[in-house]
């Protein structure tokens, strides 16, 4: 399957399960495993935060989603930090650092 198909069936998987507020990220294929991986996204007034990653197969099928009590508690404690998230492409981050603290978030 393609990353555009992967990423609209984790969509439609993430936003039927967790509700409208959720969404997908990055996708990425690891050749080493055979899996697709998918970043699984909540956003809120605070801005849009990183709560887990869900997996599928080569051909679509979900085979690792954390529950959502867990996606839940991770947004919970990632909502109660004090910070902002922004995207800066790569080329510019180090500009950004040496502007202002940054605190980047894996």
């Amino acid at each position: 399957m393609k990353m555009k198909e992967i990423h609209e069936i984790a969509k439609r998987y993430v936003v039927e399960s967790i509700g409208n507020m959720a969404s997908v990220g990055s996708v990425y294929f690891s050749e080493e495993v055979c899996r697709w991986s998918v970043q699984i996204l909540a956003k809120t007034p605070k801005g849009i935060f990183t709560i887990g990653t869900m997996e599928l197969d080569q051909k679509g099928n979900i085979i690792d989603m954390p529950e959502k009590e867990l996606l839940l508690e991770v947004l919970r404690r990632r909502a109660k930090r004090d910070f902002s998230v922004i995207e800066v492409p790569t080329k510019d981050l180090k500009k950004v650092q040496e502007i202002t603290k940054v605190n980047l978030i894996g």
